[in-house]
């Protein structure tokens, strides 16, 4: 398990099944204004996006997100979230952020980005790629 901390954090996994955490797991205000970049490396990896108590990267728009830099459903990785699919929606990244498949939580009315999936991943919430905790 990788994880990252307070900050702009650049997590490499290994060839094996890896399990990415950008931001402090611990912290109870995870996720605040921060770019982590994640990265599995090759293997089915398992990107955190959220865990059962909470998403994160929320609550900051769109200046606090996961770039994932290599997701790949065909090797078996899978995006952890948070709650249910009818919480979220994906989209194009806003501009200004890199090119890819955006993951938004839906909190008020508002859109909150959560993660970029740099290039197209061809992905609908309801596919196997996606755990709801």
């Amino acid at each position: 398990m990788l994880k990252g901390g307070f900050g702009n954090d650049f997590l490499v996994g290994g060839s094996g099944n890896d399990q990415l955490i950008g931001t402090y797991a611990e912290a109870s205000q995870r996720g605040g204004a921060e770019r982590d970049v994640l990265l599995g490396n090759g293997g089915a990896d398992t990107f955190w996006l959220g865990d059962a108590s909470q998403s994160f990267y929320a609550k900051k728009g769109n200046t606090n997100y996961a770039l994932i830099q290599d997701f790949r459903a065909s090797q078996g990785d899978i995006l952890q979230l948070h709650g249910s699919a009818d919480q979220y929606s994906l989209g194009a990244a806003p501009a200004g952020q890199p090119k890819g498949t955006a993951i938004y939580l839906n909190t008020n009315g508002e859109d909150d980005l959560i993660a970029v999936i740099k290039g197209n991943a061809n992905l609908t919430l309801a596919s196997d790629s996606f755990k709801f905790v």
